[in-house]
Order: C-alpha cells, then structure tokens, then sequence
C-alpha cells in the first residue's frame, strides 16, 4: 500500500506518496492515466484504496483539455494549490492531460524499474504551493507515520 503525507519544508511544502521497493503503483497509474485521458473535475486522492493518508490531509485531482504548444505551455502549467480550510490541510493538483501524461509516465518508470530506489517530482512549478514527490523504496515504509504531517523526512 503507498502512503502520502505532507511535509512542512522551506522554500515550499512538499507531499510524498511513498511506496515499497516492491510496490507497483498499480492503483496511483491506472488513476494517473485516466487523468491523461479524459477531462476530470475533482476525484479524491486521499481516500483511493490503495493509498493510506492522514486523515487531515485531502488531495484533489482535476485535469483540463490543454495542448503541449509552447504557448499553451505558457498559458497552463500543473498546479498544486494550497486551499483554505478550517481543519485539514486540503490541495488542489491540477493539469493538462498532456501533463498528466507526462506524471503517469514517470509512475511508470519507477514501477517498470523493478526493485531499484528512486523518487520523481511529479509537480514542481515554482508557483505551486507544494512539490509533489513520488518515492519507490528510498525510505522505511514504517517511518511514515499515519497522521504525523509535521515530522521530519524519512524520521520519526
């Protein structure tokens, strides 16, 4: 099972979806690649079954008709923003479905690279108010604590 938290940092927060070395994102690729393919208002990262997340944590997920144009480029870019709410950290992650394609490739190479460590940014624009970092293997599973959006990377 993967897990997500959020990381307090400087310059800017960052959300980890952390998984195994064996982990295949099954789950994360197949939501990813709907994302790619279709317009989507809104569906719910937290809460998916195959991902554990504090429960004051919401994330989500919304892709637009955008082309890969240098202008649309330009215009559109993937965005993590920060929403206001009273009692859970709540995101909104939002991009094209050219640019979901391209962060469901990357879940792909970390789940075809077999057991090998790695991570990928998954969204990382320096407007966006968190980076989106996506973990295989680099990290005890067990050091990230269900609820704990306050501790440190990769301790207790």
């Amino acid at each position: 099972m993967l897990k997500v938290n959020l990381y307090r940092a400087q310059p800017k927060d960052v959300l980890e979806i952390r998984g195994s070395k064996d982990e295949r994102f099954d789950g994360l690729i197949a939501l990813f690649d709907r994302l790619a393919r279709e317009r989507v208002d809104g569906v719910a990262l937290t809460g998916q079954p195959f991902l554990e997340s504090p429960p004051n944590l919401v994330i989500n997920l919304s892709s637009y008709v955008g082309g890969k144009s240098f202008l649309a480029r330009l215009t559109k870019h993937m965005s993590v923003n920060r929403l206001q709410h009273p009692s859970v950290a709540a995101f909104s992650w939002a991009g094209s479905l050219d640019e979901w394609e391209d962060v469901a490739f990357l879940a792909h190479s970390l789940r075809d690279n077999g057991q090998e460590p790695g991570h990928h940014y998954l969204a990382q624009n320096a407007a966006n108010d968190a980076q989106v970092v996506l973990s295989k293997g680099e990290y005890p599973m067990e050091d990230m604590k269900r609820g704990d959006m306050d501790m440190k990377r990769g301790r207790s």
